[in-house]
């Protein structure tokens, strides 16, 4: 059982940071802000952040994480509403608090 969920733990590590790659390269071409709320990839964004939250043990560290992911939500707003997309602003809102 062990080796099953080690071996989970490993791939969704892998994944995450194969993703988490791909997505600095397309947030350096990109505007400010990353993956908002009105893209298909937008729960799998938020799933790698509250997984490499689970994982992280050090308390300093998840707490540098979350405010990591705050700062986020804050530049992915300032995207939607430059772009106009208003209806998600309070989406964005909610979860800045969580994230704090």
């Amino acid at each position: 059982m062990n080796k099953i969920l080690a071996f989970l733990i490993t791939i969704f590590l892998v994944l995450g940071m194969s993703f988490s790659y791909a997505k600095e390269e397309t947030d350096e071409a990109q505007d400010q802000g990353g993956v908002t709320p009105d893209s298909a990839f937008y729960g799998l964004d938020r799933a790698f952040e509250r997984l490499s939250l689970l994982i992280t043990l050090n308390k300093a560290e998840k707490a540098k994480k979350g405010l990591e992911h705050a700062r986020e939500r804050i530049e992915e707003a300032k995207k939607v509403a430059r772009e106009g997309k208003v209806e998600h602003l309070e989406k964005l809102k909610e979860e800045h608090k969580k994230s704090l």
